[in-house]
């Protein structure tokens, strides 16, 4: 079951994929990346695929956004239009909670943030017996029409600078169109 809903997560990440450098996705929108971290080919991104019988919130095949890797951390970024719907992030946030629902990972927790007239829904989850955890990220732009949606892997005991590397990337975040 756990393998099923990270694959629908997956799914719903690649649908909805000492100097800092910024990155523009599909010329949807600007990101600030954390330091040191290099952009993944695919045949890199193949090679850090999980085992038989391990699996992960990360496409690591075919993926049409960007993945960076850091010392600690992978992060995985999509963007694209959309149609504007109500209420669009309240529903995102339910929709998460409730895959989460059925998993039961042994941590998570998500939340809408808010930056600089920005929102934001993060959720977090750490699997009992793995050494990583995920945050996932979506974030619209004012009228609703545009996406960015992430995914950022960790090693569990190094989960503080991660949080601290997503808050910053999250306080950046710049739609093209708003």
């Amino acid at each position: 079951m756990k393998k099923a809903i990270l694959t629908l997560i997956s799914f719903l990440v690649y649908f909805n994929s000492f100097g800092q450098q910024q990155t523009t996705i599909h010329d949807i929108v600007t990101i600030t990346l954390p330091n040191k971290v290099e952009k993944l080919t695919e045949e890199k991104l193949t090679a850090l695929k999980p085992s038989e019988g391990k699996s992960s919130p990360i496409s690591h095949e075919h993926f049409n956004g960007e993945t960076y890797k850091g010392k600690d951390i992978l992060i995985q970024l999509n963007a694209g239009s959309i149609t504007p719907k109500p209420n669009y992030l309240e529903q995102e946030k339910r929709g998460i909670d409730y895959l989460f629902s059925l998993s039961q990972p042994q941590v998570y927790s998500s939340s809408i943030k808010h930056y600089q007239n920005q929102s934001v829904v993060v959720a977090n989850f750490e699997d009992a017996g793995k050494d990583k955890g995920y945050f996932l990220i979506r974030s619209y732009n004012k009228t609703g029409d545009s996406i960015l949606v992430g995914t950022l892997e960790y090693d569990k005991d190094k989960k503080e600078a991660a949080e601290k590397a997503l808050d910053e990337m999250l306080k950046s975040i710049k739609f093209n169109r708003q």
